[in-house]
């Protein structure tokens, strides 16, 4: 069984827009008020409101048209609406023999006090809870037969069953069970959830509890669809291949919701193509030795080594799904480069709407995908991406001053660098060196920057100049041409 505390009364009724149980418009106390008289319309016998009222703390108050000559009346009275209305006594109050507020009941005794006159709000007690009920049941959309009132709290009720299953000592297990509908206006309550298991051990009826504490009832609406736009993320201009996994591209999802409220989905699967010198028809193995998927923290999702039969798209089947809510969800993906493949070029791409699935958790059904701000899904793709072929720089010639040349290299494990800039006539200008596991000094493609100065911080005059990086395994010569 799953209760969940669904409302207080006061919030019940603040959420429907009255603060008093009557069968009258209340809307002369407003202006009756205004005008320094008593908050209270004409009473009559015949109006629930003219014995009980609740207040917009929750506060219950009975009227009673009797006095009370020390018998002790207002507590008995208290004591009784209370249990009818099912709150605590604390929380009900008892205004006696004030002609402007209350009914005449007539004369009052240690007897007829109670018998008379507490009955008559015993009776309007229990007709005012029962109503209660009915407007409670009527605006969460369940059967009144599956509230129950506890100290002012309306509590809806669901049950389930489900396969037996074993539980050894210290052992987990997953229970299901129907979910409660409530409208949107219930959000934004604080609520509790009670599960109680019934079951047998060792052939005795056993059961237990577990209370989840106080927290904020989420109304799930069903989601009319995702967003999916391409993030820049600053992804390399070259890449070497059968190097370690770069970071190349990134998606992000963004579920389309009304303002103020609550969709969950869960993403299934990713299904990314491989432009292989701008072409998909290449399949991805022939450039791509693997490529993963990565939530907005880092975290693995998923990674996929295509084989030389797959064929485009690659599918990243992520298990379990990746919940996601109201809040954007950036993918991120990273590639190995096959080494000595023979394509110039590689970029990735999301072909077509279907490439995403996801599943609303709400209706079950899967949510369509869309482009940026609603529009018809168009492809996303990424840049492209170059492959490291020799030593070299870019751009090749480059503006001083304004850019600076790149100078490209390779090294087989991690190594100290030196790079030294000299002029055709072998003139040493520049001399960077670069410690060992340093940029420039790490195994792998390495790209040093040389924004066009000498020694000295001048720029250089234009012309060509020749970069000379030596280290373990290296010796390179490189041509570069300086503008300004």
């Amino acid at each position: 069984m799953i209760s969940t505390d669904a409302l207080s009364r006061r919030a019940f009724l603040t959420s429907t827009g009255a603060l008093v149980v009557t069968l009258a418009a209340p809307s002369q106390w407003a202006s009756a008020a205004g005008n320094g008289a008593p908050a209270r319309p004409s009473v009559t016998g015949d109006q629930l409101d003219s014995y009980i009222t609740i207040d917009a703390d929750g506060t219950v108050v009975a009227y009673y048209g009797k006095i009370d000559g020390g018998q002790g009346l207002g507590t008995a009275i208290a004591q009784m609406v209370a249990e009818e209305i099912d709150v605590a006594y604390e929380r009900v109050r008892v205004v006696m023999g004030d002609s402007a507020l209350t009914l005449d009941m007539g004369g009052a005794s240690a007897a007829i006090g109670v018998s008379h006159g507490g009955m008559m709000l015993r009776r309007t007690a229990a007709e005012a809870r029962h109503l209660l009920v009915e407007m409670a049941a009527k605006s969460l959309g369940q059967p009144a037969d599956q509230l129950t009132v506890t100290d002012g709290v309306d509590v809806m009720t669901g049950l389930g069953s489900g396969s037996a299953f074993s539980l050894a000592p210290g052992a987990a297990a997953t229970v299901t069970f129907p979910a409660l509908s409530v409208p949107s206006s219930m959000a934004s309550q604080p609520y509790r959830v009670d599960l109680t298991l019934q079951g047998t051990e060792w052939g005795l009826g056993g059961s237990a509890a577990v209370s989840s504490p106080d927290s904020e009832l989420v109304v799930l609406e069903a989601l009319a669809a995702i967003q999916a736009r391409a993030i820049d993320t600053a992804p390399p201009i070259q890449v070497a291949t059968g190097s370690a996994p770069a970071r190349v591209w990134a998606i992000e999802l963004q579920a389309l919701a009304a303002t103020g409220s609550a969709t969950g989905d869960s993403l299934r699967s990713v299904a990314i193509t491989v432009l292989t010198d701008g072409s998909a028809g290449p399949a991805p193995a022939g450039s791509i030795a693997s490529i993963a998927l990565r939530d907005r923290f880092g975290a693995l999702l998923v990674r996929a080594v295509p084989t030389p039969v797959s064929a485009n798209p690659i599918l990243l089947t992520i298990a379990p799904a990746l919940a996601m809510g109201g809040a954007p969800e950036s993918l991120f993906i990273d590639a190995a480069f096959r080494a000595g493949t023979q394509a110039q070029r590689v970029a990735f791409q999301l072909g077509q709407a279907t490439d995403v699935i996801a599943v609303d958790v709400f209706t079950g059904g899967r949510v369509p995908v869309v482009g940026g701000g609603g529009l018809p899904f168009a492809p996303l793709t990424s840049r492209d991406i170059t492959f490291f072929e020799k030593p070299h720089g870019y751009p090749n010639p480059f503006h001083a001053g304004s850019e600076a040349v790149l100078l490209s290299y390779v090294l087989g494990q991690d190594a100290a660098v030196k790079v030294s800039i000299y002029t055709l006539l072998g003139d040493l200008v520049r001399e960077l060196s670069l410690a060992t596991g340093a940029p420039g000094g790490t195994g792998g493609l390495n790209e040093v920057p040389w924004d066009g100065r000498n020694g000295k911080g001048d720029l250089v005059r234009p012309g060509v100049y020749v970069a000379r990086i030596d280290g373990p395994g290296v010796s390179e010569r490189i041509k570069v041409g300086v503008l300004r």
